[in-house]
């Protein structure tokens, strides 16, 4: 098998990559996941766009949940968490006397 050395990977990427290679199935090492990663790249896996990987990421979810016994929510379910009042906002009217800036003069 080749080799291949990898240099100057900035610290800040080592550490994103050991956490994710730490949350991968299987890849307790960077090392195993830069190779599959490379292996994906080189067999044509990885020219997904990110839409399509975040959909495959969010079923994956999806089905850890199912799995685990846990409905996920219906659309239906969701629409009514996320539902807002889409009534345009009513701005107070300034112009009654309880609003008039106080008096230099009151004894407030």
């Amino acid at each position: 098998m080749a080799t291949i050395i990898i240099r100057n990977v900035p610290d800040d990427t080592h550490s994103k990559l050991k956490r994710l290679a730490a949350t991968r199935a299987g890849r307790a090492s960077v090392e195993g996941l830069a190779r599959s990663l490379l292996i994906d790249a080189a067999d044509g896996q990885a020219t997904g766009s990110w839409v399509d990987r975040m959909v495959a990421r969010h079923q994956a979810v999806i089905d850890r949940y199912v799995a685990d016994g846990v409905a996920p929510f219906t659309n239906e379910e969701l629409d009514q968490v996320f539902a807002r009042d889409r009534t345009p906002a009513e701005f107070p009217d300034f112009s009654s006397p309880e609003f008039d800036p106080p008096s230099p003069h009151s004894s407030k």
